[in-house]
C-alpha cells in the first residue's frame, strides 16, 4: 500500500475480510480482493440471468494524498452510504485508492441511462460533503455489464469489469 494511504487504512487492512472504521457508521467495505471476488460472482450471474449491473469506481487517492485525514475518508464513505442501497456492494477496487460499488439489479432501464442517474445522485451527495477542490480531485468512472458484452466478447482483461481475467494472465506471465 501507498505511503500516502493515512495510517488508519494501514492499521484496518485486510485483503480476504470487511474493513470497518472506527468513526465510520456509514456502515464496512469489503477489502479488495473479496470485493474483486463479490465483482467477479456478480458479472458471473449477470451472464446468467441478463440482468445488468453498474459498475462505479470512485478515484480517490489524489484527495487522500492531498489530506492524509481520515475524516476525507470517513466523509466519503458516508456520502456513497447515503447514495447507495443496502443491496449494493462496496468495497476497495484498489486497496487505498480506488473505491467500488457495483449497483445491482437495476432493472430494464437502458444502461446508460441508469449510469448518467448514478452520477447525477453521486455527485449531488458528494458536492453536499466536500469541498469544490477536493471533489476535482476524485475521479468517477462507471461501467454497464452487459450493456457492452459486444465490446468485451470473452472477456477483456483490460475492462474493469474483467478483473479476475487479467489476474489470470498475470499468473501465466
Amino acid at each position: 500500500m501507498s505511503e500516502a494511504v493515512p495510517n488508519i487504512l494501514r492499521t484496518k487492512r485486510s485483503a480476504d475480510k470487511i474493513i470497518s472504521l472506527d468513526a465510520f457508521s456509514g456502515g464496512d467495505i469489503l477489502g479488495e480482493q473479496m470485493f474483486l471476488r463479490m465483482l467477479c460472482l456478480e458479472r458471473k450471474r449477470a451472464e446468467r440471468s441478463c440482468r445488468r449491473f453498474v459498475l462505479m469506481l470512485l478515484e480517490c487517492d489524489g484527495l487522500l494524498k492531498a489530506h492524509n485525514d481520515p475524516q476525507v475518508l470517513q466523509r466519503i464513505l458516508q456520502a456513497l452510504a447515503n447514495s447507495t442501497r443496502e443491496t449494493d456492494i462496496k468495497g476497495w477496487y484498489k486497496e487505498g485508492s480506488i473505491i467500488g460499488v457495483v449497483f445491482t439489479e437495476i432493472g430494464t432501464a437502458e444502461g446508460r441511462a441508469v449510469a448518467k442517474a448514478l452520477l447525477t445522485r453521486i455527485t449531488q451527495v458528494l458536492c453536499s460533503t466536500l469541498g469544490i477542490e477536493d471533489i476535482n480531485k476524485i475521479g468517477l468512472s462507471f461501467h454497464v455489464f452487459p450493456e457492452d458484452s459486444s465490446n468485451h466478447s470473452g472477456g477483456s482483461p483490460n475492462s474493469p469489469l474483467y478483473t479476475d481475467l487479467a489476474q489470470e494472465l498475470n499468473k501465466r506471465s
